[in-house]
C-alpha cells in the first residue's frame, strides 16, 4: 500500500476513535451527554467527518471489519490487507494516547472523588472510556452473556457493512449521491449504536476497541481494562465484528448483488450490468475497439471477467479506487490507446448509457 493510503487509514481511524472515545469520556467524567442517543450521534458524526477527511487519501475503511469484508466481497486484494489493518490499529492506539493525555488529570480527580482504585474491578467505570465492556457498565438492567455479546456485535457489524455496500452501490438506484454517502454511513453507525450500545457499548470496530484498550492496560488499569477473564475482548469485540462483516460481504456478493444486476440489467448504466447484457459484444460487432479501465483492488468483479473473456483490452488503476488515484486513471486510459472505454464504476442514476471515448473522464 502506498504512503498516501496508509496515511489516510491512520488519520481517519485516529479521528474516528478520538472523537468517539472523547464523547464517552465526557459522558463518564462530566455527565455532558444524557443517554445513548447523544453518544450515538457523536460517534456517527465522528465517523462522517473521518470519512470526509480521508476519502481521497485512502478508501476510508477505518475499520478492520470493513477492510476484511471488502476482501471477501472481491473489492480489495488480500495483499493490501496487512497494511490497512496496521494503519487502522496504529491510528486507534495514538488516539488512545491522546485521549489519556487530555483527560488524565480529570480521570485521577474522578477516581479520588468516587474512591476508585485504578486496576481494581470497580475501575471499569473509567476503563470503559477506552475499551468496551459487556454488559454496558452504565446499564444496570441489561443481562448479557458472552454468546449474546458476540451475537450482538456480529449482528450490528453485519448491518453496518451491508449498509456500506448498499449506500455505495451504483446499481442501487436508491443510493445517495457520492458527496452525501459519508453522512448516511455515519447515520448508520449512530442507528446501530442506539440499540447495541446498551448491551455491549457497540464496538463494531476491532481497531477502535483494541487500540485504546492497549493504552488503558499500559496506563494502570491492567486486567481491569478487559471485560472478563475468558478472552471476551477478543471474541466479542474482534472476532464478532469481523464475522459480521464477512457475513455481510457474502450476503451482498451472492444474494443482493445478483438480485440488483438481474433487476437493473436493462436500464442500469454501470459496466457490470452492461457486460452482463452483452453490450461489449455488440460494440465489437460494430467494428469498434472496446477496452476496460478497472481497479486492481477488485479484479474478479463480474465486468472485469466477462470483458476479459471477450478478448477486450484491459488497463488497471493500481493501488486504490479511481477517486483515490486520479493520475492512475489517466495513465490507464492512455495505455488503452484510442479505444472506447467501459468503466466498471457506476454512473449516477438517471444518466444515459453512452460509450465513452478515450480522453473523456466521467465522474462516478
Amino acid at each position: 500500500m502506498d504512503k498516501k493510503s496508509f496515511l489516510g487509514e491512520f488519520l481517519g481511524t485516529f479521528v474516528l476513535t478520538l472523537f468517539g472515545c472523547a464523547c464517552v469520556a465526557c459522558a463518564v467524567l462530566f455527565g455532558e451527554y444524557s443517554g445513548v442517543f447523544q453518544v450515538g450521534l457523536a460517534w456517527g458524526l465522528g465517523v462522517t467527518l473521518a470519512i470526509y477527511l480521508t476519502r481521497y487519501l485512502s478508501c476510508a475503511h477505518l475499520n478492520p471489519a470493513v477492510s476484511i469484508a471488502m476482501v471477501v466481497a472481491g473489492r480489495m486484494k488480500a495483499r493490501k490487507l496487512p497494511a490497512y489493518l496496521a494503519a487502522q490499529l496504529l491510528g486507534a492506539v495514538v488516539a488512545g494516547l491522546v485521549l489519556y493525555a487530555l483527560f488524565s488529570p480529570s480521570i485521577a480527580h474522578y477516581e479520588e472523588l468516587h474512591g476508585l482504585v485504578r486496576g481494581s474491578a470497580a475501575s471499569v467505570d473509567t476503563a470503559r472510556m477506552f475499551g468496551e465492556f459487556y454488559p454496558n457498565p452504565g446499564n444496570s438492567v441489561a443481562v448479557v452473556t458472552l454468546p449474546l455479546a458476540i451475537a450482538a456485535e456480529c449482528f450490528g457489524t453485519f448491518l453496518l457493512v451491508l449498509f456500506i455496500f448498499m449506500l455505495t452501490e451504483g446499481c442501487n438506484v436508491g443510493h445517495p449521491s457520492e458527496p452525501l454517502q459519508p453522512v448516511f454511513i455515519g447515520l448508520t453507525v449512530a442507528s446501530v449504536i442506539f440499540f447495541i450500545a446498551p448491551l455491549t457499548q457497540a464496538g463494531l470496530n476491532p481497531a477502535r476497541d483494541v487500540g485504546p484498550r492497549i493504552v488503558a492496560c499500559l496506563c494502570g488499569w491492567g486486567a481491569a481494562a478487559l471485560p472478563d477473564r475468558v478472552g471476551g475482548w477478543f471474541w466479542v469485540y474482534v472476532l464478532g465484528p469481523i464475522a459480521g462483516g464477512c457475513l455481510a460481504a457474502l450476503f451482498y456478493r451472492f444474494v443482493v448483488e445478483k438480485a440488483l444486476l438481474e433487476k437493473n440489467r436493462e436500464d442500469c448504466s454501470c459496466a457490470a450490468c452492461r457486460a452482463a447484457s452483452g453490450d461489449p459484444r455488440r460494440l465489437m460487432e460494430q467494428g469498434r475497439r472496446v477496452g476496460l479501465v478497472t481497479n486492481d483492488q477488485a479484479p474478479e468483479l463480474v465486468d472485469s471477467e466477462m470483458l476479459r473473456q471477450g478478448r477486450l483490452a484491459v488497463a488497471e488503476v493500481a493501488g486504490s479506487c479511481f477517486c483515490c488515484n486520479f493520475n492512475g486513471l489517466v495513465d490507464a486510459l492512455k495505455k488503452l490507446g484510442e479505444t472506447e472505454v467501459l468503466a466498471w464504476r457506476c454512473l449516477q442514476p438517471g444518466r444515459p448509457n453512452p460509450t465513452y471515448r478515450f480522453g473523456e473522464v466521467v465522474s462516478a
